[in-house]
């Protein structure tokens, strides 16, 4: 998961403005610390996640840099659909330019896939419990 991690992660406009205002090497502690709590955060979901890893593995490096310029460009347009999250993804997953391609399929292929997974195991948390429960009661 390590080799995911860019080193030189881009935490937007705002973080950058905030970071300015420190000296350089408390910039470069922040920002080393910034990056190795995404890569725990990584590993956790990984661990949290393990089958469904393997659809996000199936994206190769290269298409993590064409996605992350269409990031970057997903403000370049008025969306309509900004209050609830699927609805904004389907706008931007049916956006078609002058030339009727989409210049977001890489990034709304990662969305999908993102927003199909299960993101809390509550539900089988909460099943464990109540079987606990059960064999107390027997």
């Amino acid at each position: 998961m390590d080799s995911y991690v860019s080193p030189n992660v881009y935490f937007g406009y705002e973080f950058s403005q905030v970071v300015s205002k420190l000296s350089p090497d408390d910039q470069t502690v922040l920002k080393q610390r910034c990056v190795q709590f995404l890569k725990v955060l990584l590993k956790q979901l990984q661990q949290r996640l393990p089958k469904n890893v393997q659809i996000l593995e199936k994206f190769e490096p290269r298409i993590i840099d064409k996605i992350n310029i269409q990031w970057n460009n997903l403000t370049n347009i008025k969306w309509l659909q900004t209050d609830k999250t699927f609805l904004f993804w389907k706008e931007v997953c049916e956006y078609r330019d002058a030339s009727e391609t989409n210049p977001f399929e890489e990034l709304c292929t990662l969305t999908m896939r993102l927003l199909v997974l299960p993101w809390s195991n509550a539900d089988v948390e909460q099943l464990f419990s109540q079987m606990n429960q059960s064999d107390v009661i027997k």
